[in-house]
């Protein structure tokens, strides 16, 4: 089976590969890395149910003002981001935006949720709309605290 550049696998256990340092990979080609992942994931597993979740907040003419991503698999979603433009904040378009990213989950067979959050992010945010503290890791940042947090749907 050929490799790298047409090289055999022979030639590529042999040396051929190198590091390469890309600090400004497009987010295609680091899709490629998490594509893989998730199909070492889904073949160990047997679960086999993954789906995107993307919703976008658009304003009149079409630009993106916010959004929620993330991604349903063996029954749990994952909510990686959830942004939404500092003028429209305090206004209920996060949590419009968690309610259909859940919404979608639950149809697609989602029983929970889960995510990452810091302690100057939205913490407070998710605590009101029935997520916990299931780990922290204290000091990230410095003088912060990263969560995991999760909700059954």
């Amino acid at each position: 089976m050929a490799g790298e550049g047409g090289r055999s696998e022979g030639e590529l256990q042999r040396g051929l590969l190198r590091l390469s340092p890309e600090h400004d990979a497009p987010f295609d080609l680091l899709k490629l890395i998490g594509e893989g992942n998730n199909e070492y994931n889904m073949a160990v597993t047997g679960w086999r149910d993954y789906r995107q979740v993307a919703i976008l907040l658009r304003d009149d003419g079409g630009a993106i003002r916010g959004g929620i991503w993330g991604w349903v698999w063996a029954q749990w979603l994952y909510v990686a981001n959830l942004f939404v433009e500092e003028p429209l904040r305090r206004r209920g378009w996060g949590a419009q935006l968690l309610d259909a990213a859940e919404a979608e989950a639950r149809l697609a067979g989602a029983a929970n949720a889960y995510l990452e959050t810091y302690s100057f992010q939205a913490r407070p945010f998710y605590e009101a709309r029935g997520y916990r503290v299931t780990g922290e890791i204290t000091d990230l940042p410095p003088g912060g605290a990263y969560y995991v947090m999760r909700k059954a749907l």
